[in-house]
């Protein structure tokens, strides 16, 4: 790869010809083709009134077709001609070379022709030379070609190529989605508010700064300016914050005047909780549902509506019944989850800590 990179900078793979016997035949070679023996790496193979500039074939089949164009010639229609080739005569693995730009393919796989491309190199990329090299001998060395590796690892590597992109496209959607409804997020923001100030900030100031942020791509328009360097450090504190929460062990039950309610997980230990005041005291969660926190634009916690709740077209394990027409959504963050116990102590007339205490697990040994 080194000579073929020192002959593109001294300008000596320009035409064609050049670029096949200064860059394509020495990579041929270096992947274990002999480009000496023309049963093997077959120039100039025809296909119909066409002709392919090489075909690499085994026993007389080609496996794979290789088109070579003049330095900085690429263009769509050389890819439709080689596609056209492949097409006509079963060839699954191409390459498009003009010596700069090598372009892997998987002709039998479905969409147009830029959606099959599995691989791009360029050499005056220098992070992308090493990259080539890898390229030639997973998808073009000739026991890779012979024995269908080859192509398997081609298939796998467009397969990863789409995925990514269909995730890629879907960032901004989630994106959006966190902002309008993640309550861990929501979280969040009041925690460093309430640390910065004191004061904990109204969920709808909050809703509508986080909306604020949302523009029709789902994707914010405010413009971040860099910190000056004595703040960095409070920056990379308060961006650690939420890794710190996540060391916070679960709560595991709650002890309500000596009465242990507990559960299976901290979602079930919120759902008993609540059975257990409402069942002493009818006109609890009324209390909590009229409470200000309990709801927003956007979702409720607690509500006679199940259809009004935080996520309550998501499966049943993201709200539960609390009591007869009551219902309480429940996808929710641990920080959450005793944040509406504190609601719930509140809503009970009880004191925290006193009358009402949490008990988490243990903390696991760092």
């Amino acid at each position: 790869m080194h000579d073929i990179v020192k002959h593109l900078k001294a300008r000596r793979l320009v035409s064609e010809a050049q670029v096949c016997q200064g860059a394509v035949l020495p990579a041929l070679r270096s992947v274990g083709w002999d480009d000496s023996n023309p049963a093997e790496v077959h120039p100039e193979y025809p296909v119909k009134s066409r002709k392919v500039d090489y075909a690499l074939c085994v026993n007389g089949s080609p496996l794979v077709f290789v088109e070579v164009k003049a330095l900085g010639k690429l263009s769509v229609k050389a890819e439709q001609q080689v596609f056209a080739y492949a097409a006509n005569n079963g060839i699954p693995l191409l390459l498009l070379t003009d010596g700069n730009r090598w372009e892997f393919f998987l002709s039998m796989a479905a969409g147009r022709t830029r959606e099959r491309l599995f691989a791009s190199h360029t050499l005056d990329d220098v992070d992308q030379q090493a990259a080539l090299s890898e390229s030639l001998e997973q998808f073009l060395h000739k026991d890779r070609v012979v024995s269908q590796k080859a192509r398997r690892s081609a298939e796998e590597a467009l397969e990863a190529k789409m995925s990514r992109q269909r995730a890629k496209q879907q960032i901004g959607a989630a994106w959006k989605q966190l902002i309008a409804y993640d309550d861990l997020l929501r979280e969040l923001v009041s925690d460093r508010v309430r640390d910065l100030c004191g004061a904990e900030p109204h969920t709808d100031d909050v809703n509508e700064f986080l909306s604020s942020l949302i523009v029709e791509r789902g994707v914010t328009t405010r413009q971040h300016t860099r910190r000056p360097a004595s703040k960095r450090s409070e920056s990379r504190a308060a961006s650690a914050a939420p890794a710190e929460r996540k060391r916070n062990p679960r709560v595991r039950a709650c002890v309500i005047q000596g009465v242990e309610v507990s559960g299976s997980s901290g979602k079930a230990v919120l759902v008993n909780t609540l059975r257990h005041l409402a069942s002493a005291d009818t006109g609890f969660l009324q209390r909590m549902a009229d409470d200000p926190r309990n709801s927003t634009d956007a979702w409720k916690f607690l509500s006679k509506d199940r259809n009004s709740l935080y996520r309550a077209s998501r499966p049943d394990s993201a709200h539960s019944e609390v009591a007869d027409g009551w219902w309480a959504g429940t996808d929710l963050s641990g920080k959450a989850i005793e944040n509406f116990l504190r609601r719930a102590c509140q809503a009970a007339g009880m004191s925290w800590d006193e009358d009402f205490r949490v008990v988490r697990e243990s903390p696991s040994p760092r």
